[in-house]
């Protein structure tokens, strides 16, 4: 199994990646700047908020995947208050 793990550089992400591939499968983790050091897993460097970052990294790895995680996102609310930070738009 070839699996893409996007936002794999902590966390959820990180965990996901390695389970897979502690279960046999060619895992690319992806984050926006290197990876943790870890054997069992193919890091990329990508910014999924640039469409061509993203194009840039299926050029990289032209092989078909069979899963595909989209872990990665964007924090939005960074400096708001909880009381008074959380404007509708947020959300």
């Amino acid at each position: 199994m070839r699996a893409l793990v996007t936002g794999a550089s902590r966390g959820i992400g990180l965990e996901l990646a390695r389970g897979l591939a502690a279960r046999g499968a060619h895992v690319v983790a992806t984050s926006t700047g290197g990876g943790v050091a870890d054997s069992d897993l193919a890091w990329d460097e990508v910014d999924v908020t640039d469409p061509g970052a993203i194009k840039a990294l299926s050029a990289r790895h032209d092989e078909p995947l069979d899963l595909l995680v989209c872990n990665a996102g964007v924090y939005l609310d960074k400096l708001h208050e909880l009381e008074t930070g959380f404007p509708p738009d947020l959300w």
